[in-house]
C-alpha cells in the first residue's frame, strides 16, 4: 500500500530526515539514492545488514509513489546477515523536473522499528509521448476529437514524416509544428474519432508515428476505445422489489440518448404474461418506466428471472435487453 505522497522538489520529508543514526537494527550504509537526470526506467539497490542479536523481520515496505516499485528476495534476515531493497524507478508520465519519493520500511526485532529510504532523480526524457489516450465513443453520435502532444527534449528534433492508425475510424490530425524551444519541441495533434458502424465493446488501437530519426524511426500511443450504445438504459439488470400491493413486484428502468434527444421506442417485448411496462406515473416526462410482475399469474415452476427486449426507433434505430430478477 502507498505510503503519503511527497511533493516534486529536492526538499528532505516534512517528517524525518533522510540520514538517520547508524545504531539501528537494519543498517542501511546509504539511506539516500541521488540517480541524476532519467531518461528512462533504472533499478536501484539499496543494501543493508541485521545489526541486532535476533532475526529482523520485514513488516511492510511502502513507497510514496507507485512509481517506486520496492522488492525484496526475502522477509526475515536472520542477525549479521545482509540483504538488500530493490527499487524500480519509472517515471514515465510524471512531470519533467526534479523528484522526490520515500520509502518507508517497518520491521521487527526486539521491537517494532521503522526507517526510511529516499529517491532523488531529475526527470528528463528525450521524447514524451502520452502513455494512453482513452476515448468513449457514442454509437451514433458526432466525432470526437481528442487533443495531444508528443515533445522532443533533444536540441536537434526528429521530423513526423507520416502518421497512421490501427482501425479506420480513428485518424490524426496535425494542429501545429514547433518552431521554437518551449522548452521542448512540440508537436500538438488531434485525434479524431469517426461515427462507424462499429459494435459496443472495448477496442485497443494504437497511433503510429514514422519519423526522420533513426533512433526513434517508429513511435507508438496506445488508444483505449470504449465504445457504447448511444442510447443509456439503466439498469442492465432490474431487481425488483415487494410492492405495497400483496403479490406485486416492481422496479424502475430509466432511459434516455447521451446526445439530449428524445427517445422513442418501438416495442417492448415481454416474456411472461405476468409481467408489465408502463410509464412510471410517479416522474414528469416519459424518462422512467416502470416494470411490475404479479406473482398471482405465475404459475409453477416459472424462472426467477426474465429478459425484456427493447427496440428503439429514435433517434437512431437500436434494440437492447433488460435482465429482470425477482425476488423470492
Amino acid at each position: 500500500m502507498a505510503g503519503p505522497a511527497v511533493s516534486d522538489d529536492t526538499q528532505e520529508p516534512a517528517t524525518g530526515t533522510a540520514e538517520e543514526t547508524s545504531d539501528e537494527d537494519l543498517f542501511f550504509p546509504s539511506k539516500v539514492a541521488d540517480l541524476g537526470t532519467l531518461k528512462a526506467p533504472i533499478t536501484h539497490d539499496f543494501a543493508f545488514e541485521n545489526r541486532a542479536s535476533a532475526k529482523a523481520e520485514i513488516l511492510e515496505v511502502s513507497p510514496s509513489c507507485n512509481c517506486t516499485i520496492p522488492k525484496m528476495d526475502k522477509k526475515v534476515f536472520q542477525p549479521g546477515e545482509t540483504g538488500k531493497v530493490t527499487v524500480q524507478v519509472d517515471l514515465g508520465g510524471r512531470k519533467i523536473g526534479p523528484q522526490l519519493f520515500v520509502i518507508n520500511i517497518r520491521y521487527r526485532t526486539f521491537l517494532v522499528r521503522e526507517t526510511r529510504l529516499v529517491v532523488r532523480a531529475v526527470y528528463r526524457p528525450d521524447i514524451v509521448l502520452p502513455t494512453e489516450l482513452k476515448v468513449r465513443s457514442v454509437k451514433g453520435g458526432g466525432s470526437q476529437r481528442i487533443p495531444f502532444a508528443v515533445v522532443d527534449y533533444r536540441d536537434e528534433p526528429f521530423l513526423i514524416e507520416h502518421i497512421s492508425t490501427s482501425s479506420a475510424d480513428l485518424k490524426v490530425e496535425m494542429k501545429d509544428k514547433p518552431s521554437s524551444y518551449l522548452p521542448g519541441w512540440k508537436y500538438e495533434l488531434d485525434l479524431v474519432v469517426r461515427d462507424k458502424d462499429q459494435p459496443v465493446g472495448n477496442y485497443s488501437e494504437s497511433i503510429n508515428l514514422q519519423t526522420n530519426d533513426p533512433e526513434h524511426q517508429r513511435l507508438s500511443v496506445p488508444v483505449s476505445v470504449e465504445r457504447v450504445s448511444r442510447i443509456r438504459v439503466s439498469p442492465a439488470v432490474l431487481s425488483l422489489k415487494p410492492d405495497v400491493r400483496p403479490g406485486i413486484q416492481i422496479g424502475n428502468v430509466f432511459i434516455d440518448d447521451r446526445e439530449g434527444d428524445t427517445v422513442e421506442i418501438d416495442s417492448v417485448d415481454l416474456p411472461n404474461p405476468a409481467l408489465e411496462w408502463k410509464v412510471n406515473p410517479n416522474f414528469a416526462g416519459t424518462k422512467v418506466y416502470q416494470v411490475a410482475l404479479n406473482e398471482s399469474k405465475l404459475s409453477g415452476g416459472q424462472p426467477g428471472s426474465f429478459r425484456i427486449k427493447l427496440r428503439f426507433k429514435k433517434p437512431v434505430q437500436e434494440e437492447t435487453c433488460i435482465n429482470v430478477v425477482r425476488k423470492p
